[in-house]
């Protein structure tokens, strides 16, 4: 009965489906609809909670191609220039004098003189490195390579009880020559400013919209800089005095007495350091025309001076210390350009040290020396030629 009761509906619920589909797929595809876009919308609205805010396409590529311009910008305004200067034929000296008042009357007299020559080698390395197109940091730093050469010490009214001429214990003069090894060592640091900088190419652009003159139509140069600087510079000297003694002289009463058997070991072993320090000041100018390029540079120092040393005859140990000194550096290059970034060529240096008054304080054989004795006219002179390469970037 059951299967009879299907076999006669199922005809009927058939057709009813048939002919009432496509009305309710047209409602089922409505409703789908609604809530796709419903759903839709609910993930849009979450996106946009997280999402970044979006930018037009122009002004983003302006910021990056502008960002590109300023990093290469910034990397050709970046110079780096490193240089070795071999002063192949360097002279100079390091001398002071030794002051004292025999009379008590507060007028010093002239007691000793010591100098040490400066001759031979000379390295100096450079480096230089420019930024902001207008401000550079450079140092030098130089060490020396000079040869064994004969010091002097001189002596005026020496006291000798067992000096068997003249009419008193005093000598009137006496110098020794004796071998030296000296030693020097340098360096400065400075930061330049930039004051002028021209370029004969570059004039040539801004003349071409203007009829006015440019220095290079009466200047026979390419280039042209000016900069002034800054800084501190250093100078350390170490001499040494050492067997043998080559000669001893005195002179007493208008007559030279030469002592006998020169050169000889004496066991003479001593040593002098002094060190000269300050800040300094400069100007440096720069050009070029074709493939020669030229600098000139010239900087002041105000030194402070502190020395040491120790004479092994005497077991005698004497410091030195002053300040309101000064110093002199002047050089000069002449290079010829390679490539534009290899130079090679000559120059000259001198370099000067001078330290007025100093004082000093001494300990002989355990004992203290008496207040009194003053250093003067402390100085020290390097000067010559040089040969130099240079590399800039």
């Amino acid at each position: 009965m059951r299967n009879l009761r299907f076999l006669l509906v199922f005809p009927f619920l058939f057709l009813s489906s048939v002919f009432a589909y496509p009305a309710d797929f047209k409602k089922q595809n409505v409703v789908r609809e609604t809530l796709d876009k419903f759903e839709l919308s609910s993930q849009n609205r979450l996106k946009s909670k997280k999402k970044k805010p979006t930018y037009p396409k122009s002004l983003t590529t302006d910021y990056f191609s502008r960002r590109e311009k300023e990093i290469k910008k910034t990397l050709r305004e970046i110079e780096i220039e490193i240089a070795l200067e071999v002063g192949f034929a360097m002279g100079g000296k390091q001398a002071f004098e030794l002051f004292n008042d025999y009379d008590g009357d507060g007028k010093q007299e002239r007691v000793s003189r010591l100098e040490y020559p400066h001759q031979g080698k000379m390295f100096i390395f450079k480096g230089e490195v420019g930024f902001l197109s207008k401000f550079f940091l450079g140092g030098r730093y130089g060490s020396s390579s000079f040869s064994k050469k004969i010091c002097s010490d001189e002596d005026w009214h020496i006291y000798d009880p067992w000096w068997p001429h003249g009419t008193d214990n005093y000598i009137d003069y006496q110098i020794t020559r004796q071998m030296s090894e000296p030693k020097v060592e340098f360096f400065d640091v400075n930061l330049y400013y930039r004051l002028l900088d021209l370029d004969k190419e570059r004039m040539k652009q801004i003349r071409s919209s203007s009829k006015e003159d440019t220095i290079f139509d009466y200047l026979v140069t390419d280039t042209l800089s000016l900069d002034i600087f800054a800084g501190y510079q250093q100078q350390k000297g170490r001499y040494r005095a050492i067997d043998p003694m080559i000669e001893f002289l005195r002179f007493d009463e208008g007559t030279w007495y030469y002592a006998r058997g020169f050169p000889a070991n004496i066991g003479l072993d001593s040593f002098y350091k002094i060190r000269y320090r300050g800040p300094r000041i400069g100007i440096k100018a720069g050009g070029s025309r074709g493939k020669i390029a030229t600098r000139v540079s010239f900087a002041y120092a105000w030194l402070r001076t502190d020395a040491y040393g120790w004479w092994n005859l005497r077991n005698l140990s004497f410091w030195q210390s002053g300040k309101n000194g000064y110093g002199i550096d002047m050089g000069i290059e002449v290079l010829y350009s390679f490539t534009p970034s290899l130079f090679a060529g000559f120059g000259y240096n001198w370099l000067y040290s001078y330290q007025k008054e100093l004082k000093l304080s001494a300990i002989e054989a355990g004992s203290p020396w008496p207040e009194g004795p003053t250093i003067r006219n402390a100085d020290s002179k390097i000067y010559g030629p040089s040969i130099l390469l240079r590399c800039a970037w």
